[in-house]
């Protein structure tokens, strides 16, 4: 009868119709737990590894903010600053391979910053 399936109320009264006895307690043994430390240091130290959790979940919310999701999806860092680091660096991977945008017609260069298309316009005289 060792392949029959037991049922519910088998189970809370440990008669499974198993030959094997070894365990004849219908309610498993709890494990012990380690002792909690409940002194006030034990208390601040966590407390100052949740602060630390969550200053870097926050640093990293406002990297997606700066440099969108897909970047902060990404880094790598235990502290505020190392985040920023590696985000500023990914970001100056990325910016080497967007497209550049050109000014158009038959100039194919980007455009450049302070560039005052109007200006030239003007200097070549019309």
């Amino acid at each position: 009868m060792g392949d029959s399936i037991p049922t519910p109320k088998d189970l809370l009264t440990g008669e499974t119709g198993d030959d094997d006895v070894s365990n004849t307690d219908p309610i498993p043994a709890v494990e012990e737990s380690a002792p909690v430390d409940d002194t006030p240091e034990a208390s601040v130290g966590s407390l100052e590894a949740d602060n630390a959790s969550l200053r870097v979940e926050l640093a990293r919310m406002k990297l997606a903010d700066r440099y969108g999701k897909d970047i902060a999806d990404l880094i790598e860092g235990d502290t505020p600053e190392a985040l920023e680091a590696d985000a500023q660096r990914m970001a100056s991977i990325r910016a080497r391979f967007e497209p550049l945008i050109g000014t158009g017609g038959l100039d194919p260069t980007p455009t450049r910053k302070g560039f005052d298309a109007v200006g030239v316009l003007r200097s070549m005289g019309r």
